[in-house]
Formats: structure tokens, C-alpha cells, sequence
């Protein structure tokens, strides 16, 4: 348990905690080393096999820790598990059943890669991984340009596998005053994930440790964003699963991300179009588009390649 130079009281329930459960360990900083510093101190102490992070006051279901160890076990290529949760207010009365449907997330597992880059999907309190991946991280690596549980998912991610389950392993609970949560503000910009990418890759290619064991991966990124600023529809198009991470799951939000890869500048061309009055005329119009490029694919895919004998 880590106290992060806290004034408000926090201290004697940190005792009565240690006294109840002599497992509890309690390091108090000399002074304020923010969220993301003081994660990665708490981190340098574990020492277990499987690794949780536990903050603020959201309830784990009795079965958390079992179900994700559980799954992380099926394989040794599994470095991260994770699990849904249910939303709570400050009684703990569920307010929605589901964080990933609330939230427009997909999610998702097996070898995510450099892809993980482009945000974040889970909680850090929704999460378990394995000593591997916090042992590429090091405490003095506290300042970050993202949040400590991206950084767990971005290692993860490159380093082997990731699993979940639907299970609601966690009442994450919601405040007024909260800092970060369910609801926080998401809104994606192109200016803002080209300028996030680059903060992330440049923090990647000065860690030595880390550019060296996932050069290929980062490479990979830095190439995302040279078409992501481009107009090459052919260099856009390998990174179509990019573009669709990014988008909440929603058919009409998938469609986007499609137009937005592929027809970049019709895709901004029709965006300022939808923020004028006729956006439901416009919504239709973008499903015909969407149905035309899905019609020319299958037509070049199956149809002339039975014709050519392909």
C-alpha cells in the first residue's frame, strides 16, 4: 500500500487495514509523486507471480482474482487479463450493467501488437498481468506521456497475449468529483492521436530496454502515422484496423472509420457536412456510401476472381 504523501486522514485507515491482514505492507512518500508516479512506485514492490492493481473505492466481485488467473494460466503466452464491469454510484447501485457497452468498446485478445498504442481499453483496476511485463518497467520512469494502466496494456500487448472475460468482475464506482472514470472526456481529434502517438513513440525509442525488444512494433506505428497524415489510399488501407480501434462499437461508428481510411478527404468533407441541420439525411447518405465500397469489394473479390479463374 502506497501513500502518496496524503493530509487527509488516510493514514489510520492504512493501520487499521495492516493490523486486520499482516500481508499489507505500507510505504508513505516523503512527498506528492502524482497518480502515475505513484502507481509506479507501488509497482516496483510486487513481487508476486500475477499483478493487480487496486485504487480508489471500486468493489471487486469475489471471484476476480480467480477468473483472471484462471485465464492468464490457460497459457504462458498470456501477459494480461482483463474482465467488464458493472458502473456503480457511490452506494454501489449499479447505474449500467456494462462498462464496455456504455463505452462503445469492443474488446478484444490474443496478439493485440502496436495497435494498442492508439488508446486504452481497460481500467487498471479491470486488469491482472504477469510479472514480465512490469519487470520492462522501471520506477523512475514516472513521467509518462499516458496513463500507467495504457503503458501495462501497450507491454502487454507487444510482449504476448491478452485475454478476457464477460464476467462483471468489478462495481466500478462513480463520483461527482472523480478525476478519471467512466465518463471522463474522449473525444478523438486527428491532431490529437497523431500528437499522443508521437509522445508515446518518442518515450518508446528513448527507453533503450524497450526500443530494443520492440523496435519492429514501434516502427510499425511511426508508419500509421505517416499515412494517417497522408492521402495514400493504399498505404491508409493497411492500417484499416487502426482506424476501426479507434471507433466505438457501433455499426455506424465502423462505417466512419472505413470512409475515414479509405476516402479521407470525402470522409472530413462529409464530418462538416453532419454538423449542419440535416445530419439524419446525411447519416443515410453514408450508409449507401458504406453499402457501394462493401458492393466493390465483394464484386472484385468473388465475383471477378471466379470470372478470371483467380
Amino acid at each position: 500500500m502506497i501513500d502518496d504523501n496524503s493530509q487527509d486522514g488516510s493514514q489510520e485507515v492504512e493501520r487499521e487495514a495492516a493490523s486486520n491482514d499482516n500481508r499489507i505492507k505500507i510505504f508513505k512518500n516523503k512527498h506528492n509523486l502524482g497518480i502515475i508516479g505513484n502507481f509506479l512506485k507501488g509497482l516496483s514492490y510486487a513481487q508476486g507471480e500475477f499483478i493487480c492493481f487496486c485504487d480508489q473505492d471500486d468493489y471487486w466481485m469475489e471471484d476476480k482474482i480467480e477468473s483472471l488467473k484462471t485465464l492468464i494460466e490457460d497459457s504462458k503466452d498470456n501477459m494480461l487479463a482483463y474482465s467488464d464491469m458493472e458502473i456503480c454510484d457511490e452506494e454501489l447501485h449499479v447505474t449500467h450493467s456494462s462498462f464496455w457497452k456504455t463505452s462503445g468498446i469492443r474488446p478484444r485478445q490474443g496478439h493485440i501488437g502496436s495497435i494498442a498504442f492508439l488508446m486504452n481499453i481497460m481500467p487498471g483496476c479491470s486488469m491482472m498481468f504477469r510479472k514480465e511485463v512490469k519487470a520492462l518497467i522501471r520506477s523512475k520512469e514516472a513521467i509518462l506521456p499516458l496513463m500507467h494502466d495504457h503503458l501495462i496494456f501497450i507491454l502487454s500487448s507487444l510482449y504476448g497475449n491478452i485475454v478476457y472475460t464477460n464476467k462483471k468482475l468489478i462495481k466500478y464506482r462513480q463520483h461527482d468529483a472523480k478525476n478519471i472514470g467512466a465518463f471522463y472526456d474522449s473525444k478523438i481529434t486527428g491532431e490529437r492521436i497523431l500528437k499522443e502517438l508521437r509522445e508515446k513513440i518518442d518515450f518508446f525509442k528513448n527507453n533503450n530496454v524497450l526500443n530494443k525488444k520492440f523496435k519492429t512494433q514501434i516502427e510499425k506505428v511511426e508508419r500509421f502515422c505517416i499515412s494517417f497524415s497522408g492521402n495514400n489510399i493504399i498505404s491508409r488501407g493497411k492500417f484499416i484496423g487502426y482506424y476501426l480501434f479507434l471507433r466505438e462499437n457501433k455499426l455506424l461508428s465502423r462505417v466512419y472509420g472505413v470512409i475515414d481510411c479509405i476516402f479521407s478527404g470525402l470522409y472530413m468533407s462529409l464530418k462538416n457536412l453532419i454538423k449542419g441541420q440535416n445530419r439524419v439525411v446525411m447519416k443515410r447518405w453514408l450508409f449507401v456510401l458504406w453499402a457501394l465500397v462493401v458492393c466493390m469489394f465483394f464484386i472484385k473479390i468473388f465475383v471477378l476472381g471466379k470470372v478470371l479463374g483467380r
